[in-house]
């Protein structure tokens, strides 16, 4: 007869490290067969981003600039005279406004004449005939934009050219005289002004007073 094999006694001891060996083995056989072939492997969340790139096209635009460039003007050749008033002498009878303006227009009417007699400040009583300095530098050939306003062969006078002048008024605004020795006809929308009527002029050779005179220039 075979004799019994008496039942070994576990220990609460035994127990719970055979427990702690058997859980360890069960969990390396998971982990070791979550690694075997086929088994997809965890790893990190990869986060992809998408960048918008603004690509900055520089364009070439045509810049206006403005440069101040010297400009060469042409100086007229100098008058070989001018009228010169003498208001001491002028006895306001206006005489040189009908003569020159018959002479140039052929009628009398003192709008008309390239001379104009202005009482002295605020005494009506004393006159002065204003007349054209016939200017070094005039401003008013510099202003025209037609080539109207030149200056005479004859004379050296700076005169109008009625069928150039296109009736602008630029020459007026530009003369430094106040009140403008050019001036404006309506009828034939031309402007005017004193051309020394070729060397002999009328306004001096009838005054009766000596208020005006022709002076020439020194050469």
């Amino acid at each position: 007869m075979t004799e019994k094999e008496t039942p070994k006694k576990v220990t609460r001891r035994d127990f719970i490290r055979d427990a702690a060996v058997l859980g360890g083995a069960v969990t390396g056989a998971g982990v070791l067969a979550s690694c075997g072939p086929g088994t997809p492997i965890a790893t990190p969340e990869v986060i992809k981003e998408t960048v918008e790139v603004t690509k900055v096209i520089e364009k070439e635009v045509p810049v206006e600039v403005t440069v101040e460039v010297p400009l060469e003007v042409p100086i007229a050749a100098p008058s070989k005279g001018h009228i010169v008033a003498n208001p001491d002498n002028c006895g306001g009878c206006r005489t040189c406004e009908v003569v020159c303006s018959l002479y140039h227009e052929g009628v009398v009417n003192p709008e008309l004449a390239r001379i104009q007699v202005w009482p002295v400040g605020l005494d009506r009583y004393i006159t002065e005939a204003l007349t054209c300095k016939q200017c070094d530098g005039p401003e008013c050939l510099l202003a025209c934009p037609t080539g109207a306003l030149h200056v005479d062969d004859a004379t050296g006078a700076r005169a109008i050219d009625e069928k150039k002048c296109i009736g602008c008024e630029l020459c007026m605004e530009a003369c430094p005289a106040t009140p403008p020795r050019i001036r404006y006809n309506a009828e034939k929308n031309v402007y005017f002004k004193c051309d020394l009527c070729g060397g002999d002029p009328q306004c001096v050779k009838f005054c009766p007073c000596g208020g005006i005179t022709y002076v020439m220039e020194e050469v």
